[in-house]
Formats: structure tokens, sequence, C-alpha cells
């Protein structure tokens, strides 16, 4: 319908002598009042003070000749369109494989998951990285360039804690980490508990902690060894955990090449060449660098680097954001970190001997961040314009989201205790739920849920399509929620082959699959769709052609809750379709051509959104 509304609008347009802003369309209330509205009488009328019923009968008596449409109807200031069904639904089935939304200049950077790198990840990792990883699936099915990276903050406090606890409290040694028979980043969340309650009650750890820290910072010496050891073993556990859900990156960035680099450097002289910031002078930021911020109509001092000389997380995330948008003057050295079974490289900085290559540079970077996050970003943001970068400000986006518990009934079935009516996170308590262990209790009942189905295939197939369902199982049910919705995350609705789910998506699809096959064994005939008349072919081709509508709306607000509830609903009209009008068994040749037409026409939306999701469709469900 989008490729179609700008034809038509373009058309309009002229016939009018309005401008495109003028033209905007919306849809009638019901498929029986027409096809499409326009809304231009409304707009240029409330805006000129013009009689908006008049206006919209004198724009409708000029526009004729108007491409597949049969009639212009007005109703109130609003002229509806009936379109030409025989000739819209060609045009949309020819043209099914295509994606109308118009690609906009420019790279898109999209930078999720960010996870420390000292212990495992969290569910609410999970939300993060699906959020981002479909985010970028759109932008590249909408045809515009997309670069994915996931940013390692391995000089951080946490990472100085870890590497404590294994050092000083555990007395492993680097070269005694690989021996550990637990898995590494299991083993460093529950130690990392451990150290927290250390830190608590220890004045000589907190003292070892800043010796640790300023080691990381500075790169050099045993700890700063013992640092770079672990955070390169836990995220490459990180990346395993993400590739289970059908994850992956184009390149990994080490804070501590950001800082070893010189980019934090040279931002902190830009920030105060141009007066960004300033040094207090007293109060409580005595001896700091800060940036004066308005909130509330007062100003307050945003710490950007303490009084010891060390820079804050904020500090260093806008050297980063710099560098994302092309405005420093050094560059990193690359080399390959893995090689997906996708074949996608994955790269990382390194700041020896490397590739040259094209990262960053970026006209829109979006951070995936949750909403706790929203005020740094909007400093990061501010620092960017203060610097006299205005176009790069706002193509600095955050895209955030809110906190992911699991449900009580959930928790429990995991063997957890559950006081309230969910699990929520504290790494510094130990308490959630390691993202392995969700996407394994999920593996395990879409298992057993397959073994049900299918007994008579091999174990290793109905381990492949138990993944499959699993992942699509968690990826659904983490999109499905508006971004600004806390995610209760409950493993028997998630898994619900009936109802808003990824198994049901899937479902649709490998029964189209095996439609398409019953056809192909009894070799029954398809000939070239001729259109046959009828509400319900229209209602479900008029749904399906609405496909990039979405993904135009989802691009630009970053709802991906938007596609997943579109794909749900057509999945749904398209079972109710089939059900009423069955394509297998009907003897009509055209009106079989036309029901199997239809359906190459949900097929194809289905598809498409799905690989978007990032669901993979089994071979059976």
């Amino acid at each position: 319908m989008l490729g179609f509304k700008r034809t038509l609008g373009e058309k309009i347009s002229s016939l009018l002598s309005l401008s495109r802003e003028d033209i905007r369309f919306d849809y009638p209330p019901s498929l029986s009042l027409g096809d499409l509205s326009l809304l231009s009488a409304f707009i240029v009328g409330k805006r000129e003070g013009k009689n908006l019923v008049f206006l919209a009968r004198d724009y409708a008596s000029k526009l004729e000749n108007l491409p597949m449409v049969e009639k212009v109807i007005t109703a109130g200031p609003f002229i509806n369109f009936k379109l030409k069904r025989d000739e819209f639904f060609l045009y949309s089935w020819k043209s099914r494989d295509e994606v109308k939304v118009i690609p906009r200049e420019g790279k898109n950077l999209v930078e999720h998951t960010n996870i420390n790198p000292n212990k495992a990840a969290h569910v609410g990792h999970l939300r993060n990285a699906v959020l981002g990883d479909s985010f970028s699936r759109l932008l590249s099915v909408v045809g515009e360039k997309v670069e994915v990276q996931n940013y390692i903050d391995d000089t951080g406090v946490q990472v100085a804690d870890v590497v404590y606890g294994l050092l000083k409290m555990k007395g492993l040694s680097p070269e005694a980490w690989d021996r550990i028979d637990e898995k590494f980043d299991h083993f460093c969340w529950d130690l990392y508990v451990e150290v927290e309650r250390e830190m608590e009650s220890n004045p000589l750890a907190q003292q070892e902690r800043k010796r640790i820290l300023k080691a990381l910072e500075e790169g050099q010496g045993p700890y700063a060894e013992a640092g770079r050891k672990l955070s390169q073993k836990i995220a490459s556990l990180h990346l395993q955990t993400m590739e289970n859900l059908g994850i992956e990156y184009d390149l990994l960035t080490w804070e501590s090449h950001i800082i070893s680099l010189g980019l934090w450097a040279r931002t902190f002289e830009l920030l105060r060449k141009k007066g960004v910031i300033r040094k207090s002078e007293e109060g409580p930021n005595a001896g700091c660098w800060v940036m004066d911020i308005e909130e509330a109509g007062q100003t307050r001092e945003k710490v950007i680097v303490r009084s010891n000389g060390t820079a804050t997380y904020v500090a260093k995330d806008i050297a980063y954001q710099m560098w994302k948008l092309g405005l420093q003057d050094r560059d990193f050295n690359y080399r390959v970190f893995k090689k997906y079974p996708s074949g996608r490289l994955l790269y990382t900085t390194t700041l020896e001997d490397g590739e040259t290559m094209d990262f960053g540079k970026a006209t829109r970077v979006y951070n995936v961040i949750d909403s706790r996050q929203g005020y740094l970003q909007k400093i990061v943001k501010e620092a960017v314009r203060r610097l006299g970068f205005e176009r790069e400000a706002e193509g600095s986006i955050h895209l955030a989201y809110e906190m992911v518990a699991l449900s009580k009934k959930s928790a429990a079935s995991m063997g957890f205790e559950v006081d309230g009516e969910a699990v929520s996170i504290s790494g510094r308590k130990g308490v959630g739920i390691k993202a392995d262990d969700l996407i394994e209790e999920v593996k395990q009942r879409a298992m057993r849920e397959v073994e049900k189905r299918h007994p008579e295939i091999s174990h290793e197939k109905m381990q492949a399509i138990a993944e499959k369902i699993a992942s699509a199982a968690i990826r659904y049910y983490m999109l499905k929620f508006t971004n600004n919705s806390v995610v209760i995350f409950d493993i028997e609705e998630a898994l619900s082959f009936e109802g808003e789910t990824g198994p049901y998506l899937q479902y649709t699809l490998v029964r189209i699959n095996s439609i398409k096959r019953k056809l192909r064994e009894r070799s029954v005939s398809i000939v070239p769709p001729r259109w046959i008349d009828n509400d319900d072919y229209w209602d479900l081709v008029h749904r399906a052609s609405r496909f990039d509508e979405v993904l135009d709306k989802v691009r630009g607000n970053m709802e991906l809750s938007l596609l997943a509830k579109y794909l749900f609903s057509l999945a749904q009209a398209f079972n109710v379709f089939y059900t009423k009008y069955p394509i297998l068994n009907e003897p009509d040749p055209g009106e079989r051509s036309l029901r199997f037409a239809i359906m190459e026409l949900v097929e194809a939306k289905l598809k498409k959104g799905a690989y978007i999701l990032g669901i993979e469709i089994p071979e059976r469900m």
C-alpha cells in the first residue's frame, strides 16, 4: 500500500495543486466505507478556516482518472476511495516480495547488548539484544546501510570486582581460569555476589579495588592483563549466548581501546576549549570537571571527570559517540574476532597491527540502552550539540526500553523462590535468571512438545526444531510489548502454539509450506490468478498490503511491538480465511488459483516479518 499511496499522492497533489505535506492518507473505520481515506480537506480547511465539508466536495469533484481508483466518495471532511480490486490485487501480488519503504541516505549504526564482561548475561540483556538485532534487521530489509556494534566496558568497576574475586578471594591465577569445571561466566556470576558482600564490609578490599580499577584504565601490569583475559573470556561466552537466538554483530568495540587510542583525551580537550565543561571550584564537586545541565528551571552539575582525574562512564560514552559519528581524528585497527556459521565476520578493534576498515562514520547512531540511562544519553547528545555538531546530535538516538522480570510461575518452575509476583534483576545481589538458563529451559519444554507431536523423527531433527521454536518464543515475547512496558516473561505463555506468540507465526508459515508441498505432491495445477470479487478475499489482501507501512512506522518510532502485533493479526486472519476457503480441496481451478495467490501474498509478508523478528521457520511444528 505504501508504494501505491505515493503514486496516488503525487497524482492528487498535481490535480489539487497541494503540497506533498498536505497529502495524507488514513483508513476508513470499515472497508464498506472505502479502502483508503484522503485527509487533505480536513488539514487544509482547518489551517485556512474553510468549511471542511464543502472543501472535501470541491476536492472530490476534481479527482479524476486516479490510478486503480474505482470510486471517490465524500464522508464529511474526508474523501474515501474504493479501489479497483482486481488491479490492486494483481499489483500487490506481483510485487509481494518488494519492500517499498524509501531508504534514507547514510549509514545507521546500531549499538546494542553491551553487557559488562564480568559474569553471565541475564534475561534483561536478552530484551536489549533482541530489540537491537530486530531493529537492525528492519533497517536492512528497507534497504538502508546498517552496522551493528557491541561495546565492551572492560575497564569498569564490575570487571575490577571480579578480577579481585578471582585473584584475591579465590586465589586463582589467570592460567587456572581455563581449568574451572563450571561454565566460566556462570562461575563469575556467583563470585560477583561474594565480592560485593566483601566490598561492603572490608575497607582493604575497597582500596584494592581502586588499584585494580586504575590498572585497568592505564592498561599496564598484571591486573590489566588479568582484566583483559577476563573480559575476552566472558565476552566470548556472551556471544555464544546471543548466537543461540540468532543474534550477530559486525564489531566489538573495547572501552580500553578508546582510552588507549586517546579518544577520550582528545574529546576532553575539545569539551574544555569549547567551554562545554568547566572545573568546579566549590561544593561537593570541587576539583571535578563538570557539565552544567538545565533541568526544571535549575542548573545542576554533571560530573564528567572526577577530582582524581578518572573519567566517568558518560565521559567515555561521549568520546565513543563522537567516534561513531565520524568526529574523531584517529581510528583503531581491526582484526577478525570470529566467523559466524552464516558467514558473517565479526571484527574487533585492536591497537596492534590489523586491517583498516570503514567502521563508524554513521549518519544515525541508535544506542539501545534501558530507560534508566535516559538522562546520561541526553547528556551525551547535548555534549555533541554544544561542540557545534547539530546534525550529528540529531542523529544520536536513544532506543530506550523497560526492564524484564520472570513471572512467578515460570521462576518457581525453574527452582527459584519467589516472594512477589515476579523475579526482578539485581546483579550485585545475584537475583535474577541467567539468559542461558532461560534459553535452555524454554528449549527443553519445546523439545518435550516436539517429542509428543513427532515421535517418528530423529533426535537431531527434534533438537533442531525445538531450538527454533524456543528462539522464536523468547524473541517474540521480548518484542510484543511496547518499549515502555515492563516485560514479565512467562515461559508457558511464550511457548503457546496458539495466541500472540512466536510459535504461532511459525505454525502459520509451516502450514503454508505444507499446503504448497501437498499441492506439488498431488500435481494440482495452479493457473495465473484472476480476481473473483469476495469481501473476505479483499479483506486479507488489503490487510497484507499494509506491511510496508508498518515497517515505515516502526523505522520512525522504533516500536517493534507494532510489527509483532501486525504479523500476528495477519497470521490469524489467514488461518481464519483458510478454514473457510481451503485450497487443497477446492475443485474450481480459478478459485483455487486465486486463493493460492492470496496465500502467496500473505506468505511473503509473514516471511519477511519473521526474518525481521529473528524467527526461523522449522520443517514442522
